[in-house]
């Protein structure tokens, strides 16, 4: 899965959304 640091670090916007190319669109599942 694109969580690495685990489920509840996905909310605190982690340090793998600003280093991995991520979509908008899939970023904002992870908010």
């Amino acid at each position: 899965g694109l969580i690495m640091t685990g489920g509840s670090d996905c909310h605190q916007k982690p340090i793998i959304m600003g280093t991995l190319d991520i979509p908008d669109y899939v970023a904002e599942q992870f908010r």
